[in-house]
């Protein structure tokens, strides 16, 4: 990518460095990210968020209402700027 030219070096490094946890923030494309505006959540990631006082795994989704998590047995949970999460790799 970055020698074709479609990312900077800047980009890249912040791209393989990110912090696979954090706070979701809005990006200003309207998306879910945990780090910056170059990279988003998109459907079918794993993820887990704290919730309750412990670690909830699932996977990303999105419908007609926003983003959400579904966890293993079906239940889901809204994503929501501030929710804090871990990238599950």
């Amino acid at each position: 990518m970055v020698a074709t030219g479609e990312i900077s070096d800047y980009e890249f490094n912040k791209l393989a460095n990110g912090a696979p946890e954090g706070i979701l923030k809005i990006t200003r494309f309207g998306a879910l990210t945990l780090c910056d505006d170059v990279s988003c959540l998109l459907k079918n990631h794993k993820l887990a968020i704290f919730f309750n006082g412990s670690w909830l795994p699932g996977i990303v989704d999105k419908d007609e209402y926003g983003w959400y998590l579904k966890d293993v047995k079906g239940n889901t949970t809204g994503l929501r700027p501030g929710t804090m999460a871990r990238l599950i790799l």
